[in-house]
């Protein structure tokens, strides 16, 4: 049988084909024929079944001669799967994707890498920049990142999905992000983790919007996992985001956000947390689920600043304790409110614990606890005067503790409130008609007081009063001018016990006179 050759050699070496003359190179496996207008390459029948299919394979874009890694040709994939409409897809999980500098992804690229590694070798930072919020922000695409989202001027980076991809380095220096994602709308991020050490941040950006799944997002031994950050423009305005399963180990926290509404998050946990875990700072109406630490090596969980947040069930397991400076469990601050439902907090692991409060709230701020375990062994609550509040309830009852040294157990619909302390408020707003009770009672002293002129701390008379009988030396002590009318039954004046009364600068009988 006769065999038929074609031209054959490396494709560097690859010379203009006659016309008609086949050409085949041995090392990229790819067939030509000449023209009169040079050489072109024939297209393979796996090429004409990918046209026709709704997917593309990643395998179809091999390296071109020259090439010494993945980055080009992950890209030049990565520009077809959006310019064809056509999701990029790749089923082999063992394939390890080497890249110098990196990839960019634009709207309506769907990427589905099918948990292969991208390993990047330098830490050769992007190009570029876009303009948002009327051209006052620039967002610059000059960072060290696996993968940039990038976006129009004044516009977000919109339906895009990423999925099944493990970061990894051979670069001397940490990465900043695994995917760099400043505007993101519309867009799906799942199955995404960066090795350990490789990376800050595995996701990051400044504004997200209508995110539905943002799902098995992990880093360990980084920074933080996830962070939308405040752009400098301290306006914020992501919204909608669904995220389930954020994932650190090893590393400072969890996520922190900044400026998102309504937020459902399911399922965060850390590993080892050295700082931070959890930080929301001008949220509104984001509600967490079963967030967890498991070895809080900082003793600091949460921190809710100008933003309100629900968190149901959340697992904190061995909070170390013995800190040299004052940390929070639990703190909000800045007009924060927190409400914890059937949370459980296991006690310090260290036996001195001054520096650590399992509760800080300040600023009006306020946290609602609600069948919730707090360490037993920490510094208890902290006294404050600016505001602060917190409302438990749970197998003990309902208490209403405002930090200034009181306690409200019940406020109804006027905003007549009952309060105890051991003394009177010295600050604070206060309403007419507001009860203030003593715990600290002294027989002889005033245990019950109304508030009669409404303000700041108000100004209060007494209702209610332990008397008091003894001689003359023994008349109660220290009584003012919000005290008037206090009786007490001299037995000096009066074996059986005279009465007289405080007129709020000294004691007289019923006549006026001097006792």
């Amino acid at each position: 049988m006769t065999t038929l050759q074609v031209r054959r050699g490396l494709e560097a070496n690859l010379p203009t084909l006659a016309v008609g003359e086949l050409g085949f190179t041995t090392d990229t496996r790819r067939y030509f024929v000449g023209s009169d207008s040079g050489n072109i390459e024939l297209t393979k029948k796996e090429y004409v079944d990918a046209q026709l299919a709704d997917t593309v394979r990643i395998s179809q874009f091999p390296r071109q001669s020259g090439e010494t890694d993945d980055t080009a040709r992950l890209q030049r994939a990565f520009n077809y799967a959006r310019t064809s409409k056509k999701d990029l897809i790749n089923h082999d999980a063992s394939l390890v994707f080497e890249i110098s500098s990196p990839l960019y992804v634009d709207s309506g690229t769907q990427i589905n890498l099918g948990d292969a590694t991208i390993r990047k070798t330098t830490n050769t930072k992007g190009e570029g920049s876009n303009v948002v919020r009327s051209g006052t922000v620039t967002d610059s695409y000059v960072v060290d990142a696996f993968i940039i989202l990038r976006h129009e001027d004044e516009q977000h980076t919109m339906f895009v999905k990423i999925k099944g991809v493990q970061f990894l380095t051979s670069a001397s220096v940490r990465h900043q992000y695994g995917i760099y994602a400043p505007r993101l709308a519309r867009s799906e991020l799942e199955d995404i983790r960066t090795g350990s050490g490789v990376a800050d941040y595995c996701a990051f950006g400044y504004q997200w919007w209508l995110i539905h799944k943002f799902k098995n997002i992990r880093l360990d031994g980084g920074v933080l996992t996830w962070a939308i950050d405040n752009d400098g423009s301290n306006i914020g305005q992501s919204t909608s985001i669904y995220a389930e399963q954020v994932v650190g180990t090893n590393q400072d926290g969890c996520f922190r956000l900044y400026g998102v509404s309504y937020a459902h998050i399911n399922n965060p946990m850390i590993d080892n947390a050295n700082g931070l875990a959890y930080r929301f700072t001008s949220c509104r109406g984001i509600t967490v689920t079963s967030a967890s630490v498991e070895y809080l090596n900082s003793g600091r969980f949460i921190l809710v600043e100008d933003a309100n947040v629900v968190l149901n069930t959340p697992n904190v397991i061995m909070p170390t304790g013995g800190h040299a400076s004052d940390t929070y469990l639990i703190q909000a601050r800045d007009s924060g409110k927190l409400q914890i439902n059937e949370g459980n907090f296991s006690d310090y692991t260290t036996s001195t614990n001054t520096k650590n409060f399992p509760l800080m709230v300040t600023n009006n701020s306020s946290v609602t606890s609600i069948d919730t375990e707090l360490p037993t062994n920490g510094n208890g609550y902290r006294g404050l005067t600016n505001g602060g509040v917190v409302i438990e309830f749970n197998k003990n009852g309902l208490v209403f503790n405002q930090l200034n040294g009181s306690s409200t157990i019940y406020q109804n619909d006027t905003r007549t409130k009952v309060s105890y302390g051991s003394s009177l408020p010295t600050d604070g707003t206060w309403n007419k008609g507001d009860l203030f009770r003593i715990t600290a009672e002294t027989f002889g002293k005033p245990i019950e007081y109304v508030c009669i002129t409404s303000g700041t701390p108000g100004t209060w008379t007494w209702t209610k009063c332990a008397t008091r009988m003894g001689g003359t030396s023994s008349r109660t002590p220290g009584l003012s001018v919000a005290d008037r009318g206090v009786m007490y039954l001299d037995t000096t004046l009066n074996a059986g016990g005279l009465p007289i009364w405080w007129n709020g600068t000294a004691w007289v009988k019923h006549d006026g006179n001097p006792a």
